[in-house]
């Protein structure tokens, strides 16, 4: 058995850096393909017809666009600013996910005086292959749904050695029978030189 022989994993990005009304930002393209063999996830649906019941298919690839724009930034102090930032990528059969989706605000506080806190809210989306949702109801009854997410956090800094913050998420789940989910947290983080 060669190194090589459970497939070979390729992932290449490119990224092209952009300013917007004077303000910077980047647009990037990320691509992964594998040779891998995966689950033909078509092939899981127990039907008559259907005599390839859990083949496999080669060749997984999986794409995604992202950008991240400031929309305020301090020229003084370029650490300081925000911006919105976002991800839409697709997968080929073989993967669980057909399609993923986030977009979101975040950077420094726009607080006077309060620069030096982070916050942030975003949405995210990701949505199951076609051909897993169909299996999953037609052998067991059960609707998988797309699954969405919204977080948001703020974290203020008490001084340069200790930060504090505070999160939020809300969780739309893929099982129906399962509610949704709300879970809030609070984080403290300490640093030291």
């Amino acid at each position: 058995k060669s190194v090589f022989s459970d497939g070979i994993t390729f992932n290449g990005t490119a990224t092209y850096k952009a300013e917007f009304g004077g303000l910077p930002g980047y647009f990037s393209a990320n691509m992964i393909y594998s040779t891998k063999g995966s689950t033909d996830y078509s092939s899981l649906q127990i039907t008559d017809e259907n005599a390839l019941f859990l083949e496999r298919t080669d060749g997984v690839y999986f794409g995604a666009f992202k950008f991240q724009q400031y929309l305020s930034h301090d020229l003084a102090n370029p650490d300081n600013g925000w911006g919105v930032f976002g991800q839409l990528g697709f997968g080929s059969n073989g993967n669980r996910l057909s399609t993923q989706a986030m977009l979101g605000l975040a950077g420094s506080s726009p607080i006077e005086g309060r620069e030096n806190d982070r916050w942030g809210v975003a949405w995210s989306r990701f949505f199951w292959a076609d051909e897993l949702s169909d299996a999953s109801l037609i052998n067991s009854g059960v609707n998988i749904k797309d699954e969405w997410v919204v977080e948001a956090f703020y974290e203020a800094e008490i001084n340069e050695f200790f930060r504090a913050g505070a999160n939020v998420f809300y969780v739309q789940p893929t099982l129906g029978n399962f509610d949704d989910l709300i879970q809030v947290g609070v984080r403290i983080r300490a640093t030291f030189d």
